[in-house]
């Protein structure tokens, strides 16, 4: 047994860049110039044969220029084998492909931004990014491929200030209303000729409320997802396809169930370090939802993105993308975006 058995090594990502945006900000200025992303700590400590951890740490600047850190992630989990492991505490809402597969470090997924809808809580997305909980995992194998699953059970998150800056919390400490958040997520990987491609389902069920600045409750809303996605790796070839479909009940007035959709497709193709690749991402959402309202991104828009990403070795990674978003309601505006973004890991 040697004395390194028992170290844990700190792992870790960052990025920097420069950016140009044409959005409006609420001061009415446009965002532009050098930028510090996120210094992100990744920590797997092996407590075991079977017990495991992970630890995610992450220091990254707000819109006022203030650093901020956060504990991202935290889970402790308990491995039967390939079939099972149960983890809990804070973990990423196994929803699709894209959450569950790039976490906080830019330098694992190919495109510099996410797709806006999956943007984390703390950025205005506006689905459940992290949950707080337990989750189950595993996978079985079958004669054409191999069967994975996440079934997740956990704190529902809150709006807090609803409205113009409403927010997603993922309720860390405690649940505000009691009302677990439950969830799945199921995705096949083929082997043979079709090697490469997964396809999957996912939904959550979950209560969501909303507060003003005073925590006084606004709205309640019975949150349904339901959806599916597609992923294919091989031969080069990086496909992405997500598709999430909102069926919200309003729990706090008459108004009924609103339906909202929202989805993306990317592609890209290797070429040696070099891969150029291209997003069409929207949201198409139902501005009745109390849920949808209360949130500042709250809205419908489409965004076509394009760009190419270098790998200058193994663990650095230079991207250069543009995009054109066009948002559709609540706030209306059309603009374009010019990233470039150079992000390592160690």
């Amino acid at each position: 047994m040697s004395f390194l058995d028992d170290v844990t090594w700190l792992h870790g990502f960052s990025d920097v860049g420069l950016m140009y945006s044409g959005k409006r900000q609420g001061d009415g200025k446009k965002r532009k110039g050098f930028a510090v992303g996120a210094l992100d700590f990744y920590l797997t400590p092996q407590l075991g044969n079977n017990v495991k951890s992970l630890v995610e740490l992450i220091f990254e600047v707000n819109d006022e220029g203030e650093t901020m850190a956060e504990l991202e992630r935290l889970q402790i989990g308990y491995a039967f084998g390939d079939y099972l492991a149960v983890w809990g505490g804070r973990y990423h809402t196994p929803l699709g492909y894209w959450n569950t597969a790039f976490h906080h470090g830019k330098q694992i997924q190919t495109t510099a931004l996410r797709p806006k809808f999956l943007d984390f809580e703390e950025d205005n997305g506006v689905i459940p990014t992290h949950t707080v909980g337990l989750l189950g995992s595993g996978a079985v194998r079958l004669a054409g491929g191999k069967l994975n699953y996440d079934l997740f059970i956990g704190n529902g998150p809150k709006i807090e200030d609803s409205g113009d800056n409403g927010r997603l919390n993922p309720n860390t400490f405690s649940d505000d209303n009691h009302d677990l958040t439950v969830g799945l997520n199921l995705g096949y990987d083929f082997s043979g000729a079709l090697e490469g491609l997964r396809i999957g389902v996912h939904g959550l069920h979950g209560e969501v409320d909303s507060y003003d600045k005073q925590e006084m409750r606004l709205s309640r809303t019975d949150l349904n997802l339901l959806g599916g996605y597609g992923v294919y790796a091989a031969d080069d070839w990086e496909i992405i396809g997500e598709f999430y479909q909102l069926l919200n009940r309003d729990r706090s007035g008459n108004s009924g169930t609103h339906s909202s959709a929202l989805g993306f497709i990317q592609v890209g193709r290797l070429f040696d370090r070099c891969m150029p690749y291209t997003r069409f991402e929207f949201a198409s959402l139902d501005m009745g939802d109390k849920y949808v309202s209360s949130l500042k991104d709250g809205y419908s828009y489409r965004r076509a993105l394009a760009g190419i990403r270098f790998e200058l070795t193994p663990k650095t990674a230079l991207k250069l993308e543009g995009n054109h978003t066009r948002t559709l309601n609540r706030y209306r505006d059309d603009y374009y975006e010019f990233i470039s973004q150079f992000a390592i890991r160690f």
